[in-house]
């Protein structure tokens, strides 16, 4: 079973556990950044997990598609946010259709990725955008990839320094509009986890 099989299924088997965790996150600091950055309303979350930001998305005014990689998820964000579209997929490689979306909010999603995949997911983001449309990614600050345990069982991470994950942004045809270090304290207030967050905006230019 590969590492992303193994993340699946740990989102799938622990759900409650992993819904429960991510709650703690407040992200709205950034989605109120992001929101104000797009010129229509159309909004994908990609890696959406339990509809926490998408849920934030639809309160502000968007219309919401979701897609994960986990069912259990799904089930749940479905349940939680019925006016938001959820759909299983995989970021490498959608069925979604091209030019669609004025934002693609990827938070804390891309960081499951090999980071020889991740021009791959970067470049479909890029065919589902529309041109100018804006996308936002954050990811766990530091180096090399691995799989990590925690209470639960364990999941599939890269780590990343700010100019090797703006450059590959850049690579794919993004224009970054502006990126900000956050720490993990800000987002969940406990000054005790790390590591902190790579947050990056930025605008699709060429496709």
């Amino acid at each position: 079973m590969n590492e992303y099989e193994i993340t699946r299924q740990e989102y799938d088997k622990n759900n409650e556990f992993y819904a429960k965790r991510l709650q703690a996150f407040n992200w709205q600091k950034q989605i109120d950044y992001f929101a104000g950055l797009l010129s229509g309303k159309r909004v994908l979350d990609a890696g959406c997990g339990v509809g926490r930001d998408a849920g934030k998305f639809l309160k502000i005014g968007f219309e919401v598609d979701g897609i994960d990689y986990s069912k259990e998820n799904l089930k749940k964000a479905k349940t939680l946010f019925p006016k938001a579209n959820f759909f299983q997929q995989n970021i490498l490689a959608t069925n979604l259709p091209s030019n669609t979306y004025d934002g693609i909010w990827a938070c804390a999603s891309i960081l499951h990725l090999k980071k020889k995949d991740l021009p791959t997911a970067l470049s479909e983001f890029n065919r589902l955008l529309k041109l100018h449309g804006r996308l936002f990614v954050s990811v766990k600050q530091g180096k090399g990839e691995q799989m990590v345990k925690n209470d639960a069982g364990e999941r599939f991470f890269s780590f990343f320094q700010p100019d090797e994950i703006k450059k590959v942004i850049q690579t794919a045809g993004f224009k970054i509009i502006f990126s900000e270090i956050v720490p993990h304290e800000n987002l969940t207030g406990d000054a005790s986890q790390k590591p902190d967050w790579i947050c990056i905006f930025s605008e699709k230019i060429k496709e």
